[in-house]
């Protein structure tokens, strides 16, 4: 008699083959490899474990080649002229390709490779992953002569690849084997790095090479870098991180010197290497050179005013927080402390500013100052969360009378309405007929919501006025008045 199986064995896959006998286990198992080839693929790859196959990269590399040079690249750059594109009266071009053609002939070997990593095969995965790079590069090149925007697809697969082996170089603790990775890393990065981008292969590095050991490999690797005396950022921030890790702190120190200017993101581990040698002279220093060479930067390139920069100012900033003497630097902490602010915008550095303060009217003067900086830069949600910790109600009054049209116009109104009911509610007023003075049915949602938010101001028979002046001024907006309804605003 069949043995009963419930929902209990189903769901748990111990306990389901408990219930089977090595024979049973090994028919079914039999059965699934002759129905997938793809089943058989996956059992081979098991029984290999972590010993590698007698398959070498050149191997892997031809029959990515063949499927490679099966594609229609006059198709194919087609393909990339549409992807993306939006398609109207019926019309849409007819092809094989999109834009996961390209893709389509890297993932199956993405996919064995990860199948050999969890059978700790960091060999085979290697070799698939280097296969890959070459052939896509080589494809690269060959398109880039007459096909260059199809490059990007190629690329694309190339650094998905260089990642992937990043996951292999950490989680192998054989040295061999991040030997060989980095070493090929520190290839791609000389040979190759103006096609995939040296930053990209430098932020691999930078997460592999995290001992002196591996630090001495990468530096025996490269060779071309280290000779030259004009160096890309990506080239300078390599080698100043290999020889700090290796010890060497001249020359770390040497390499930072000459290109934090290039390259300021350097500046941040040679700060921390002042501090550590108690050299706060070259600390404030190197400081000031950095956020006079950001100040000139965010006011001539608009570009490089993104987070990035952003992000570099406030972590200098922050670091400059630990260096500062409060008994002989107040001025000094002050300004660090008011610029950080202005910078992060978080309250929690305004809080800690406030508390640094010796007199009252610096925090005055600085509130003035505040209000007009964040209101060129538009980010009236800061004066209201700072105004909001010092409990001015009457500025909060003033900005809602300024800047109805704030997504934070509610949150403004509801922190005042019992101060100022009479203002609050007229702000509503006039925030709810904006909303209504064009017949726009999108906007009626939003006036409704406004009203419910206005029905708490302490003022309800001014309220129900009002309700009853929009039905009857709008009474032929049917629209709004079954949003009235709906909301229970009668």
């Amino acid at each position: 008699m069949a043995k009963k199986i419930t929902t209990e064995f189903i769901d748990n896959p111990d306990k389901l083959l408990s219930k089977a006998n090595n024979t049973q286990i090994k028919n079914f198992l039999k059965k699934l490899l002759f129905e997938s080839a793809q089943m058989r693929d996956d059992f081979a790859v098991y029984l290999q474990g972590p010993k590698e196959t007698s398959l070498t990269v050149l191997s892997y590399q031809e029959k990515i080649e063949y499927e490679l040079d099966n594609l229609d690249l006059e198709d194919l750059y087609e393909a990339w002229q549409y992807s993306g594109e939006d398609y109207y009266d019926g019309y849409c071009r007819e092809s094989e390709y999109d834009e996961e053609s390209v893709s389509a002939i890297a993932e199956p070997y993405f996919e064995k490779a990860k199948k050999y990593l969890e059978s700790k095969n960091y060999s085979e995965c290697l070799k698939i992953y280097q296969a890959v790079i070459g052939t896509f590069l080589d494809k690269e090149k060959e398109v880039s002569e007459e096909y260059a925007d199809l490059s990007e697809w190629f690329i694309y697969e190339v650094k998905k690849a260089l990642e992937f082996i990043t996951v292999v170089l950490k989680d192998s603790e054989e040295q061999k084997i991040k030997k060989q990775g980095i070493e090929y890393f520190c290839y791609l990065f000389e040979e190759y790095g103006s096609v995939i981008g040296q930053k990209n292969i430098h932020n691999e590095l930078d997460q592999v090479v995290t001992t002196k050991v591996l630090a001495e490999i990468a530096l025996e690797s490269i060779n071309k870098t280290k000779g030259l005396e004009k160096l890309e950022s990506a080239e300078s921030s390599l080698l100043a991180h290999l020889y700090f890790l290796l010890g060497d702190y001249e020359k770390f120190e040497k390499i930072s010197l000459e290109n934090f200017l290039s390259n300021l993101p350097l500046v941040l581990n040679l700060l921390k290497f002042y501090k550590r040698e108690n050299r706060k002279n070259d600390i404030l220093k190197i400081a000031r050179r950095a956020l006079e060479k950001l100040t000139l930067k965010f006011s001539s390139d608009s570009y490089f005013s993104g987070g990035d920069s952003r992000n570099l100012e406030i972590e200098i900033r922050k670091f400059l927080k630990t260096v500062f003497n409060l008994k002989d630097e107040y001025k000094e902490i002050v300004k660090n402390l008011e610029s950080l602010f202005f910078i992060s915008g978080e309250l929690q550095d305004y809080k800690e500013l406030v508390k640094i303060y010796k007199q009252e009217f610096e925090k005055e003067e600085f509130l003035e100052r505040m209000e007009k900086y964040f209101t060129a830069q538009y980010n009236i949600k800061i004066i209201f969360k700072v105004f909001k910790i010092e409990d001015k109600k009457e500025k909060i009054l003033q900005l809602i009378n300024k800047h109805k049209e704030e997504h934070i116009f509610p949150e403004m109104i509801a922190t005042i309405a019992k101060s100022y009911p009479k203002e609050c509610f007229e702000n509503y007023k006039v925030k709810i007929q904006n909303l209504l003075k064009d017949a726009n049915v999108k906007n009626y949602p939003q006036a409704a919501y406004h009203l419910k938010q206005m029905e708490n101001i302490d003022e309800d028979e001014e309220f129900k006025n009002f309700i009853n002046w929009l039905r009857s001024f709008y009474s032929r907006r049917f629209r709004f008045i079954e949003e009235l309804n709906k909301q229970g605003l009668r």
